[in-house]
């Protein structure tokens, strides 16, 4: 849980600053914070869409990110473009989300915030440990209603966290002091195969 830098985290060495961090969204940007954090789904797809400034075209699997993103990409070039980020946005909306704050993160260069650090590592253990628990509980037929609410309160820090993460990202791009939308340039310079030269 220390919200110390990853020696190995190409984003842990970097000059500039997120304008807020997890714990000051909710104050600072409610409008979006708590709208995401109850539909989590729904800010996956619109903060990609404002991440791409609305052109879907530039949208690409997790944009590259997860790991084995690039096996899903040919039948997410087979669909249109809103329905393959649809998908991704219900199926896969913690990576979805993510991977659109560190496509932003890394045009923009900003440095990975301690304490966004340990709310993230949190949130992956709750979900680790309410994972293994109900897998414990399912096998020995004891627990069960403990697993119940180990998933429960795995799951509300999971909501509680797209939220923050939406309502950073969004403050970014859109509030004083942000370092603002992404151009199609910096977008083209990323999406393109030869442009993701950064260490995801």
């Amino acid at each position: 849980m220390s919200g110390d830098p990853d020696p190995n985290d190409p984003r842990g060495v970097r000059t500039n600053k997120w304008l807020m961090d997890f714990t000051e969204a909710p104050t600072r940007n409610v409008t979006c914070c708590f709208p995401a954090c109850f539909l989590p789904c729904c800010a996956a797809f619109r903060m990609r869409q404002k991440v791409l400034n609305d052109d879907l075209s530039k949208n690409t699997c997790c944009m590259g990110y997860a790991p084995g993103a690039d096996k899903f990409q040919a039948c997410f070039s087979a669909c249109p473009n809103f329905v393959s980020l649809c998908c991704e946005a219900v199926c896969c909306t913690g990576p979805s989300l993510s991977s659109t704050r560190h496509f932003y993160q890394d045009i923009k260069d900003i440095q990975n915030s301690p304490c966004d650090n340990r709310i993230i590592a949190l949130t992956n253990f709750c979900q680790i440990f309410a994972c293994v628990f109900s897998i414990c509980a399912m096998a020995t037929g004891m627990c069960e209603d403990g697993a119940q609410a180990i998933s429960l309160i795995a799951e509300c820090m999971f909501m509680c966290t797209a939220g923050c993460m939406a309502a950073q990202l969004e403050a970014e791009m859109t509030q004083a002091g942000g370092h603002g939308p992404l151009t199609a340039g910096e977008i083209d310079r990323m999406a393109s195969p030869t442009g993701k030269t950064i260490d995801r």
